[in-house]
């Protein structure tokens, strides 16, 4: 299975037309994959049901049901705890692991359910982990996903070939004042004496652009250094970037793999992200009563599709029913749903996101927790 980002979020809101199954299933504790091989039995047997009530004959909802039921067979990522959600439609079946848990449900309708996605991607914003040593650095970009390493050989430098030929090792003579635990002090062709923090910060001086330059456009985004942790204070000293968050993942980073780091550094990112949730808010308090806040579905589901909301609320996971009126651009909201009916919170989470506005699953201030999805409207 693939690993849920963004990118996968977007091939699934731009699917559209004929029948889509849903299938969300919550596997059991990491290592212990039964209690989700037991509930992916009888969500196949379900998304058939569900597919002949929405008129394929039973041979092909079986099928489709099979299909599903492959692309999950014997799969590694059941063994790892959160959800299977699983997506047929248009002639193929997408499985993606969803890290945190859902609710089991099976939906088929014109379009795929990516609402339950909404709260595991919120805080998947990129960040970067920073693997420091004296034997060159190693820069990843992450997400909730996983991590990709920033392709740069001047960051795979070691301090030996930054600092150049007058401080190699064999044109060195290292003295350690105090007994086996003191300062290791060095007198290079100079002769000046150097301690190895002073050494290491001149390092870092010469590595912190190479790393700014790595980062590009992103320079931005979270990082979190990983390393031997009297190494934090040095780096943060000589490249004085606010990015850097508090902390960082102390240990033996040169032999951590990626993924271990980024479970690590998660916790440590989240409030940033959070942040920019909350901001927005209290953006949508401020904007009350001005024509650009609202918490009318119809409305919201309408901007949305007009591609006029920059930030979605999900306030609460509820189906509403109803169905667009491209003569009077509204929604028809029902009780219960009817033929040709949609879910309007799904199409308003996709048309957002299209457009390119954030969204966030949290409640709003001011708005009323009985109200579905609320929007901060374009101007």
């Amino acid at each position: 299975m693939r690993a849920l980002t963004w990118d996968i979020f977007t091939e699934l809101a731009r699917s559209e037309g004929g029948l889509f199954a849903s299938i969300y299933v919550p596997m059991g504790a990491p290592g212990d994959a039964r209690p989700g091989h037991v509930r992916l039995h009888r969500a196949w047997v379900e998304a058939a049901g569900e597919l002949q009530a929405a008129g394929l004959p039973p041979a092909e909802a079986d099928a489709w049901a099979a299909a599903g039921r492959e692309a999950v067979a014997d799969d590694p990522d059941l063994q790892r705890g959160g959800t299977a959600a699983v997506f047929l439609g248009g002639g193929r079946a997408e499985p993606v692991h969803v890290a945190d848990g859902v609710r089991a449900l099976v939906r088929v309708e014109a379009r795929p359910y990516v609402v339950p996605l909404v709260a595991s991607l919120q805080g998947d914003g990129v960040f970067f982990v920073l693997a420091l040593s004296r034997h060159g650095m190693r820069l990843l970009r992450c997400t909730r996903a996983g991590a990709v390493p920033v392709d740069s050989a001047d960051l795979a430098q070691t301090m030996t070939e930054v600092l150049g030929p007058e401080y190699r090792p064999h044109d060195l003579e290292a003295h350690r004042y105090g007994g086996a635990g003191g300062t290791a002090v060095y007198h290079g062709q100079g002769g000046e004496p150097e301690t190895i923090k002073d050494r290491t910060l001149r390092y870092f001086q010469a590595m912190a652009p190479r790393v700014r330059e790595a980062l590009g456009h992103e320079r931005s985004a979270p990082m979190i250094l990983a390393g031997v942790e009297e190494l934090f204070p040095i780096y943060r000293q000589a490249s004085g970037d606010i990015a850097i968050r508090p902390g960082g993942l102390a240990g033996n980073a040169e032999e951590t793999p990626d993924l271990e780091l980024v479970r690590r550094a998660l916790p440590l990112v989240a409030p940033v992200f959070e942040q920019v949730a909350g901001a927005d808010a209290e953006r949508f308090d401020a904007l009350a009563g001005t024509g650009l806040a609202t918490a009318e579905l119809a409305e919201v589901a309408v901007k949305a599709r007009d591609g006029l909301v920059d930030t979605l609320f999900l306030i609460r996971e509820a189906p509403v029913w109803g169905r667009y009126d491209p003569e009077t651009d509204r929604y028809e909201l029902h009780d219960a749903r009817r033929p040709g009916d949609e879910d309007v919170v799904n199409a308003a989470v996709v048309h957002a996101h299209l457009s390119g506005a954030r969204i966030f699953a949290r409640p709003v201030y001011g708005v009323s927790p009985e109200a579905v999805a609320a929007a901060i409207l374009r101007a």
